[in-house]
């Protein structure tokens, strides 16, 4: 993989980068004993991947977060063959766009309030592993399952389904609290450190087809995003509330993610 800077008059931080690679997993079930009929489907083989992105960001304080400027749009193609020793044949295309934009930025010199949003159109042909994770379900969102663990989610839903063909869009807007909130109190940062933090609203909306046969899914909400470093390590969590759009309460939900790279 590699990345090239892109420069434009006055606007240094634009990117073009892209990736190719192989990977091969093989999945067996060694033990059937769930609450979750077809968790897991046995199979193994080689998946060859080719993807690029193009975008910009402007790396403001916390712009991962709560982006000031900022545009991304990406595709990727991976497929097998079972000529490799993969169960199935297939191909599976993945469009992606982010937009992260804020007017209080340009109108006040504060980004105080931002706009996210955040679109991707997958498609495959062929057949395709199932792997539904459990436990996914104590999220409170919905899997929505197209390749070996690559999943979206529907905040608010504990569904599980699949699809060959899938839309999903997630629009959220972010008001800043702090940027360094732990500075407001007299925390050892070497054991806790709480940095960014921001409530917002979202609404999420995905279709998910398969033969044909389409089934939507729709909710809108609050939710409140922190930065937190524990022992040095950082994690971004979120809690929130889910609707329907007839304003029933689909649940609460706590999230934790933790970054990991190698």
């Amino acid at each position: 993989s590699a990345v090239f800077p892109v420069n434009f008059i006055n606007e240094p931080f634009w990117y073009f980068n892209y990736g190719l690679g192989i990977d091969y997993l093989d999945v067996k079930g060694e033990d059937d004993d769930f609450d979750y009929p077809n968790t897991f489907e046995k199979g193994a083989g080689a998946t060859g991947k080719l993807n690029v992105a193009f975008g910009y960001n402007l790396p403001v304080k916390n712009s991962q977060y709560h982006p000031v400027k900022k545009f991304n749009f990406s595709y990727e193609i991976s497929g097998a063959n079972k000529k490799v020793g993969m169960k199935h044949s297939y191909t599976h295309n993945f469009l992606a766009a982010e937009i992260g934009y804020s007017p209080t930025q340009s109108l006040f010199g504060s980004s105080f309030f931002t706009f996210i949003n955040k679109s991707n159109y997958e498609w495959q042909n062929g057949g395709f592993l199932i792997q539904n994770n459990p436990g996914i379900d104590e999220y409170k969102n919905i899997p929505i399952e197209k390749l070996m663990n690559n999943r979206s989610y529907v905040r608010g839903f504990e569904e599980t389904v699949v699809g060959d063909e899938l839309f999903l869009s997630k629009s959220e807007g972010w008001i800043k609290i702090s940027d360094n909130f732990d500075s407001l109190f007299s925390i050892v940062p070497s054991i806790l450190k709480i940095g960014y933090l921001g409530f917002g609203g979202f609404t999420d909306y995905a279709t998910i087809c398969q033969n044909d046969q389409k089934k939507e899914f729709k909710s809108y909400g609050w939710e409140i995003k922190s930065v937190i470093s524990i022992l040095g390590i950082a994690t971004e969590q979120k809690f929130g509330q889910a609707y329907d759009y007839d304003g029933k309460k689909l649940g609460k939900y706590y999230q934790v993610i933790v970054p990991f790279s190698l």
